[in-house]
């Protein structure tokens, strides 16, 4: 079997007892009260399970260990996935190289690259009377890093000018923005018809400039009076969205020489974040609540319901060119120690498991020992597109997020916060730096997917990096990029292996015969299974998570030049 065959064993193994555990431990609201008693004196076999799942996780680092002693490790050459499990193996591959000769999109047919923002995070000052996150989370300013002043891009000529001028500069072909919810929505389901008119006009311009429009609805900055009123755990509220979508999309999506206005249509930005996480377990978000699993679960499940009623609503009225989506952030959590392991598991489970499973099952349900087994009653993901929006896969130290992998570079990076020294691999958000998320993440998404036995188009609809220093940025994008071609060659890889799933991805017979190269199934399944990139962001932005700092994401500067490091994006 080998060392990496006993490891992956024991993954396993972990996968089916918490399970197991979550199952046998997770209380429903149906129970009666005696199960609700009984439950807590099950402890103890939590702990002794969590336990061993702890040391589970420390044999399988030990085994690896050995093998990279004992054994010839595979090359990042030959199987890209050991850049995952070791970062140095980064240093191996010519980046370079395999970017601009042979990287795979490059058979890809209209492959978007663009950039994404938020009018929110662009210019937090015009919605001082607005939106919720002022009201509860003013911005702080650096005036070392003025933010963008999205209304001017939006309300006057020269603004619009401007805009165009800083795409074309990038060299970029998809734009993604947002509708500007706080002041684009009135009560009752009703819009703003003049801020509408107006984001119409800026995005006429683009698109007769050569640069596809796609728009997110609800990206996390919504209205104080919805917000007041209970956001989306009030039905009331989640009635009005839908309404609101039902009147704007149709306007969003008329016709402009022969072609949708907007291509891409996505109600939510990532409902696991902002809905439940962020707002009711984490208390990073307003209303700043702590550990309130089932409200959380609530409002995600009464989200995607209204997502799957305004998909259903409006397909078939709108171009059938126009797709119709949402965005999910893949957020990983890995624990440095073992014993923080039911720790990311419990939170990574809310954030990301819950999402991933309910793309594979079409049943959004949530499992957490002692703490809930709730189902709720939303159908299957209804959609023609999914974004998957990731930035790292979290390193998770007793301290908080770590620049490594594994429980010594957790001591190592201890040592030196306390002693104030350079932590390396780190970026101002504080992330760790990990292009080869973005392959994980694709890859995750994409296998649920296939496991459903459903063909979805998907996009990275966000990545990116938070840094001041360009060899780092310049670093990041191109191990990134290379690390989509990857991801894209791995998931036609395992499409071709299954007969049903190549059959659903090739459009004719004549597709299926073994005579035809792998390069050949790549041109015709690729643009099918990922469409695009777009780097977060356009330039300087507030940060939902880090509201008293400005930080260093986007690929261009406040005077639309792009940053050093960015133009091998």
């Amino acid at each position: 079997m080998g060392i990496d065959g006993i490891g992956s064993c024991i993954d396993d193994t972990q996968d089916v007892l918490t399970d197991w555990l979550a199952e046998s431990l997770s209380p429903s609201s149906k129970d009666s009260w005696m199960g609700w008693a009984v439950r807590p004196l099950f402890a103890p076999v939590y702990m002794i399970g969590s336990f061993y799942l702890g040391l589970g996780q420390l044999c399988v680092a030990l085994f690896r260990l050995i093998g990279s002693v004992f054994e010839e490790t595979a090359s990042a050459k030959e199987d890209f996935s050991v850049v995952g499990k070791d970062a140095s193996q980064w240093e191996k591959i010519d980046v370079d190289n395999q970017l601009y000769d042979n990287s795979p999109l490059k058979d890809l047919p209209r492959f978007g690259f663009g950039v994404a923002g938020a009018a929110y995070q662009r210019d937090p000052e015009y919605f001082k009377d607005h939106a919720q996150w002022y009201t509860h989370a003013p911005p702080s300013k650096d005036p070392a890093k003025p933010l963008p002043e999205w209304h001017r891009e939006i309300e006057t000529h020269e603004g619009r000018q401007a805009l165009l001028a800083r795409l074309q500069k990038l060299k970029v072909n998809t734009y993604r923005m947002s509708v500007a919810l706080p002041v684009s929505m009135k009560q009752g389901g009703d819009y703003d018809e003049k801020k509408i008119s107006q984001i119409v006009a800026t995005c006429k311009l683009l698109r007769d400039n050569g640069i596809r429009i796609e728009v997110t609805l609800h990206h996390f900055a919504e209205p104080n009076y919805f917000f007041d009123a209970g956001s989306f755990h009030n039905q009331q509220n989640v009635r009005e969205f839908v309404l609101f979508a039902e009147k704007v999309i149709p306007i969003l999506t008329q016709d402009h020489k022969g072609e949708p206005l907007f291509q891409c249509i996505y109600p939510f930005n990532e409902i696991g974040v902002d809905g439940d996480f962020s707002r009711k377990v984490r208390g990073a978000f307003p209303p700043f609540h702590l550990l309130r699993f089932r409200e959380a679960f609530e409002a995600a499940g009464n989200m995607l319901a209204a997502h799957n009623e305004i998909y259903t609503s409006l397909k078939g009225k709108i171009s059938e060119k126009v797709k119709i989506g949402m965005t999910h952030q893949v957020l990983r959590l890995v624990p440095v120690h073992p014993l923080l392991y039911p720790i990311t598991y419990v939170l990574e489970k809310i954030a990301n498991g819950i999402f991933i499973d309910y793309f594979r099952t079409g049943v959004f349900a949530c499992r957490i020992p002692f703490i809930m087994n709730e189902r709720h009653t939303v159908g299957p993901y209804k959609g023609d597109v999914l974004g998957i929006q990731v930035y790292t896969r979290a390193q998770i130290g007793i301290t908080g997020s770590v620049p490594q992998q594994g429980f010594l570079d957790w001591i190592v990076d201890l040592g030196r916060r306390i002693f104030g020294l350079p932590r390396p691999n780190m970026t101002k958000m504080p992330f760790w730096e990990d292009p080869y998320a973005i392959y994980d993440a694709i890859l995750d998404v994409r296998q649920a997917f296939h496991d459903a036995q459903r063909k979805m188009e998907c996009k990275v609809t966000e990545f990116g990096i938070s840094t001041d220093d360009s060899e780092q940025r310049a670093r990041y994008m191109r191990r990134s990029v290379h690390s989509v071609g990857q991801a894209i060659c791995e998931a036609v890889r395992r499409i071709v292996r299954d007969p049903s799933a190549l059959e659903m991805y090739m459009s004719s017979e004549k597709y299926t015969k073994e005579s035809y190269t792998f390069k050949e199934r790549l041109e015709i399944i690729g643009p099918q299974i990922l469409s695009g990139i777009l780097v977060w962001t356009l330039d300087t932005s507030w940060e939902w998570d880090d509201p008293k700092n400005v930080q260093s994401f986007g690929i261009g500067t406040p005077e639309g030049n792009p940053k050093k490091g960015s133009v091998d994006y």
